[in-house]
């Protein structure tokens, strides 16, 4: 299935981010982070959206040459705006601008559920990842029925298929199995998004699906660009939720959540 979704439509990745435990996709930071902890050299994004993952481990690791590709022009014009050192460009992953082995880890923050080709994704990744290279990715498994959302696809809910551009309703063990069968070896898996993440984020789809309409933003991108009393207050809610599902993550990161944290290392 090809996604309709228009990625012009609205910004991705917005804001400034840390690892701290108020900050949404701190654990996603957290553990790339990890993952790439002997990585020298050239690192690349992919699907970098506005650029607050790429910028952020810029910061964290300004001894690396920090890459970010997206196929919004839109937003990757946003994330220029204030590059912060990392190099942003137009990256169709079925056809990355990069030459062979041109880097020793490659990123993807929610982005691989919405290739409808993940078998070429994952070849194309493999192509400019040198041997013995990292990926690392998070990923929602929402054909699992280890979570809520995958229970309620049964009933026919497409809110991330429609307001998202998720195409992949994957499940546990199917993308590791993916990459195992293209020259990769998982190295390390852990889960977030328990039962309160869970709970939040089918309620926040769910009200856009019957809203009929996507918000502007996500919640971090609407905290850091919008100004007055509202952002404010949703920004207080907003760091109590991620500081609770943090924690709650952490805890459980062993049990199946809706997020899967993977790290692959290229063998062949």
């Amino acid at each position: 299935m090809k996604s309709s979704f228009d990625y012009e439509s609205k910004p991705f990745g917005l804001g400034k981010i840390t690892t701290a435990p108020w900050f949404i996709p701190a654990l996603k930071l957290k553990y790339g982070l990890a993952s790439i902890e002997g990585v020298r050299g050239k690192i690349l994004e992919i699907g970098c959206g506005g650029g607050a993952m790429a910028k952020a481990i810029k910061r964290y690791r300004p001894d690396l040459q920090v890459y970010g590709g997206d196929i919004s022009r839109s937003t990757l014009a946003l994330a220029k705006q204030n590059s912060n050192g990392v190099k942003f460009e137009y990256a169709d992953i079925y056809k990355l601008p990069y030459t062979k082995e041109e880097f020793g880890a490659i990123l993807g923050f929610d982005v691989f559920e919405h290739f409808a080709d993940l078998k070429k994704a994952i070849s194309e990744s493999k192509r400019v990842l040198k041997k013995g290279g990292i990926i690392h990715i998070a990923i929602p498994y929402e054909g699992s029925r280890w979570n809520i959302e995958g229970w309620l696809t049964l009933f026919g809910w497409r809110a991330k298929e429609i307001y998202c551009g998720h195409v992949k309703g994957l499940r546990i063990g199917q993308v590791e199995k993916e990459f195992e069968r293209n020259g990769f070896r998982l190295i390390d898996r852990r889960f977030s998004t328990h039962l309160l993440g869970q709970l939040a984020d089918a309620l926040y789809f769910s009200l856009i699906y019957i809203r009929g309409k996507n918000f502007p933003y996500q919640v971090e991108g609407y905290v850091s660009q919008e100004k007055g009393a509202k952002p404010q207050i949703v920004k207080v809610l907003k760091n109590i939720f991620a500081t609770v599902t943090y924690f709650e993550s952490l805890a459980f990161f062993w049990f199946p959540g809706l997020t899967g944290h993977l790290t692959f290392k290229k063998i062949t």
